[in-house]
């Protein structure tokens, strides 16, 4: 098969690469916020199973993935997605020289055990055979870069497993307090590993370097 990075390679202007491949650090939510997050996380307004598939169809399947997405307070929404913006703006500036702008709204994510895990996937972007030939896809166009933030840490199993094209995996036990980003394309497959006990509580969304939105990316592009 084609190497992922040779079919990248007529776009390689789009993407992007952080040192070692991953950012993982603390980030220092303050304490009233991070109250704040945790009792929303605990009693949500509205939870229902995490999906998977394009933009037009979208199925719970079990088997590949199994998390609960919250729904939290309006207000509050508000508050984070500020304040997370912000936070990832400043490591882009600093790593790119340019500031972050989120695709979407953020997804607030519960993992339960036993058995809330996310199979192997990339967040934009998977290689396919079509006629003999191997062709690269973007599914969503805006996401250059992908942003985890923990809450807590107070469970078993659950580690996130990072296998950049080339390179050997990355297994991090997230921590309480700490962000994680990375390339969103699919050069940077990725997997949640099954949860044994507990709750994993993470913030996620995806971020365009040149201003872009879910809304106002180019339309799906493919590579042979």
């Amino acid at each position: 098969m084609t190497p992922i990075s040779q079919l990248y390679s007529p776009y390689k202007t789009s993407l992007v690469s952080f040192p070692g491949g991953v950012f993982y650090s603390p980030l220092g939510l303050p304490s009233d916020l991070k109250s704040s997050l945790l009792a929303a996380f605990r009693a949500p307004v509205v939870e229902y199973d995490g999906t998977i598939g394009s933009q037009v169809q979208q199925v719970s399947n079990f088997s590949i993935r199994k998390v609960k997405v919250l729904s939290l307070p309006v207000d509050l929404l508000n508050t984070f997605s500020e304040f997370f913006t912000a936070q990832v703006s400043t490591l882009t500036s600093a790593f790119f020289q340019k500031s972050a702008t989120p695709c979407g709204g953020f997804s607030y994510l519960k993992y339960e055990s036993p058995g809330g895990h996310y199979d192997f996937h990339s967040d934009n972007g998977h290689v396919f055979t079509q006629d003999g030939i191997t062709k690269l896809t973007f599914d969503y166009p805006c996401r250059q870069v992908s942003m985890v933030y923990y809450l807590n840490d107070d469970y078993e199993g659950g580690e996130i497993e990072v296998a950049p094209e080339g390179s050997s995996s990355l297994l991090i036990k997230p921590k309480a307090d700490h962000i994680l980003l990375f390339p969103s394309d699919a050069r940077y497959p990725h997997k949640v590993h099954p949860l044994k006990s507990g709750t994993r509580y993470a913030v996620v969304n995806w971020f365009s370097l040149e201003g872009l939105t879910d809304s106002t990316a180019p339309a799906v592009v493919k590579g042979t």
